[in-house]
């Protein structure tokens, strides 16, 4: 979660192709390893994300 919200924080400086990238990759240890916390976090960061997408289309 903590490396999804540095993501976010850059996303005014990357294309839309390498945010999909790298959330496909943090994705993989998101699911193995999140409790309850770590997936409300992720979803606040992930209606952040999908926000800036829309924002950019």
């Amino acid at each position: 979660v903590l490396e999804l919200a540095i993501l976010t924080s850059r996303l005014h400086m990357l294309p839309q192709d390498k945010i999909q990238q790298e959330i496909e990759y943090l994705t993989i240890g998101y699911e193995k390893t999140s409790g309850p916390r770590e997936q409300e976090a992720w979803t606040w960061l992930m209606e952040k994300i999908d926000a800036h997408a829309n924002k950019e289309s």
